[in-house]
């Protein structure tokens, strides 16, 4: 500011620079797809309001809310939710966003961080629904699944954009003015920061936000991750709000928004989790936690889009629910815990007449045929059963004994439990049952995710 905002500043970190300087590397891949649609947000905003202040004066008002109301505000919201036993609330003058909500480790509390200074008052329902009705809820949610701590062997997606997309979302839903105007100059400010040094993008933000303290904290945002903001280059995390706001917003019908909330999952992932997920441990938020709530709520997305001219998208982000699927599954999954195991083994023999793999040496012979005597008696209707029982019978023939069957016994060399050992003219197949094989690639071929319709 002393230069007249022409030189770059350079940041310190309490990381060393070779950490500071991987992590940026990592995440610096620029998406400028949604560039024209943020540019397009931010200029009818200015045709509408004039200014970014006149905007938001719009958006929350003039009222003021106070740390410790805000404090007490989230303390509400917590013991509404019945989550306020794992939640620890502290202020801090170093954020960057007003509140943020994280878990240092397994065995600790969650912990919401919020400002230690005054925020406007309708912003204060708009952070609760974001950081503790999608952040905080999804993180719970996560820790009852399978694929905790799993993700890789599940094959689950990054979910940054989902995530922030879904409480940027919801952040809107007590708000009159449904304009994605701050997801959108955070797009913006990345896809700039990409070709700009600090300077140069603090003096191209000024047609979007007129004071210079908070256009500096978002060229700080923007630049963060790297040590001489000279340089041209971007953080890419502040694009997710934006990106996954517009991704959910064109498959509002094709998104179940109540398995969404089974973790911190990206939208495109309900695939895979959908015969998995545990469901009935998963804690919604009060916007979504009835049928008619959800209704209401893919209404309130609906209006979202209209209002910044997001259409619907022709591709499926993905699949619906197929019950008839389901149920097959759920069949064959108790038919496969039945079937598994080893497995059989099934000596055949060499047959012209034998193609079942069975050896016929050792088969029992069928019984002899009945004689026409107890043919006829069997056949023998009685037309009425008041008949008296000294009426004569004859005795049937007594039926052949059976043969006692065959039994092939081979000397084995060795105490080891092995398969019967049988001459060489009859081997042993190893075969598995035609049930367990038909099962399993039924299941294989359920489970499996399919690719776009």
């Amino acid at each position: 500011f002393e230069s007249g905002c022409t030189v770059s500043p350079v940041l310190r970190y309490k990381h060393s620079a070779e950490y500071v300087t991987n992590a940026f590397t990592e995440h610096s891949n620029i998406d400028f797809t949604h560039l024209a649609e943020a540019t397009r947000i931010l200029d009818l905003v200015n045709e509408k309001w004039g200014t970014s202040a006149a905007y938001l004066t719009a958006l929350y008002g003039d009222g003021r809310c106070s740390n410790d109301e805000l404090r007490q505000r989230i303390q509400n919201y917590l013991q509404d939710a019945n989550v306020a036993d794992h939640v620890e609330i502290k202020a801090s003058d170093s954020n960057l966003a007003v509140a943020n909500v994280f878990k240092p480790g397994p065995d600790h509390q969650y912990i919401i961080n919020i400002t230690a200074g005054d925020v406007a008052e309708g912003m204060v329902q708009g952070i609760v629904d974001h950081e503790i009705g999608t952040h905080l809820l999804r993180m719970m949610n996560e820790e009852h699944q399978v694929w905790h701590r799993r993700r890789p062997q599940h094959e689950l997606k990054n979910h940054v954009a989902t995530e922030e997309g879904l409480a940027t979302l919801n952040s809107l839903l007590s708000m009159d003015v449904k304009l994605l105007w701050s997801p959108a100059v955070r797009y913006y400010a990345c896809c700039k920061g990409h070709e700009m040094s600090f300077h140069e993008l603090f003096h191209d933000l000024h047609k979007y936000i007129q004071d210079p303290e908070r256009r500096f904290r978002l060229c700080v945002r923007v630049k963060r991750g790297m040590i001489d903001t000279g340089e041209h280059g971007a953080f890419e995390i502040d694009q997710s709000y934006f990106k996954g706001a517009v991704e959910i917003l064109e498959h509002i019908d094709d998104i179940d928004f109540p398995m969404l909330y089974c973790g911190q999952l990206a939208a495109s992932d309900l695939d895979k989790i959908r015969y998995i997920a545990r469901k009935q441990v998963v804690r919604l938020p009060h916007f979504i936690n009835t049928e008619q709530k959800l209704k209401d709520y893919k209404k309130h997305l609906k209006v979202i889009a209209e209002a910044n001219g997001v259409a619907p998208s022709s591709t499926f982000l993905c699949k619906k629910p197929n019950p008839k699927s389901y149920r097959e599954f759920t069949q064959l999954r108790k038919v496969a815990h039945k079937v598994i195991g080893g497995v059989r083994y099934v000596a055949s023999m060499p047959s012209s007449n034998n193609t079942t793999g069975v050896n016929t040496s050792t088969a029992t012979p069928a019984p002899p045929a009945p004689s026409a005597a107890s043919t006829a008696n069997a056949a023998e209707v009685q037309p009425n059963r008041t008949k008296p029982a000294t009426a004569p019978v004859a005795e049937a023939p007594s039926r052949p004994s059976r043969p006692a069957p065959k039994v092939v016994r081979v000397p084995t060399a060795t105490t080891s439990r092995q398969p019967p050992q049988l001459p060489s003219s009859q081997p042993i197949v190893a075969k598995e049952t035609p049930k367990r094989a038909v099962c399993w690639d039924r299941l294989r071929a359920l489970s499996e995710p399919r690719g776009a319709q």
